[in-house]
């Protein structure tokens, strides 16, 4: 098991020293993402690199890894989610550093000096669940089967159509 990783980190110094931490995070402590999952028992792999690219600027290579459980947004059931994300994350303090930029990268302002590894990694995941998950299409085909059979019934206010039209 990987020892515990600091919940605070200096992305410039661990920069300065071309380092990589890799760990995993559970997702209980995941505050905002527990807002939305259906179980909160998985883990979280990740593996942050530090560097600066040629211009000057801090850049962190991001890996997330984990899975997921979220409601289905055309059955309402159970779904998986498989979250893989690999991003190049780009610091900057200022406009100057912000304009030097690569338009490849994710840009990530640095209020302070220490971030929160957490909230890095969290962020990550946040931004690669799909807007409306679902199953695949042919695991949802008994809730559309049952959405179109529920059409097909007769609309219970037709008779209010025919005293309406007056042919009753």
């Amino acid at each position: 098991m990987l020892p515990e990783q600091p919940q605070l980190i200096n992305p410039l110094r661990l920069a300065k020293n071309k380092e990589r931490i890799d760990g995993f995070l559970n997702h209980d402590i995941l505050v905002r993402l527990n807002a939305i999952l259906l179980d909160n028992g998985g883990q979280v792999k990740y593996s942050l690199c530090f560097d600066f690219d040629p211009s000057g600027i801090c850049r962190i290579t991001t890996s997330i890894d984990t899975e997921i459980l979220l409601n289905c947004q055309r059955c309402l059931e159970p779904v998986n989610t498989q979250i893989r994300k690999c991003s190049t994350l780009g610091l900057y303090r200022n406009l100057e550093e912000f304009n030097k930029l690569e338009n490849d990268y994710e840009p990530l302002q640095l209020h302070e000096e220490l971030i929160s590894l957490e909230l890095l990694v969290e962020e990550e995941i946040l931004l690669a669940i799909p807007l409306a998950p679902t199953h695949g299409n042919k695991s949802c085909i008994k809730s559309q089967a049952a959405m179109k059979t529920n059409l097909n019934k007769e609309n219970p206010f037709s008779a209010l159509k025919k005293l309406k039209d007056g042919k009753v």
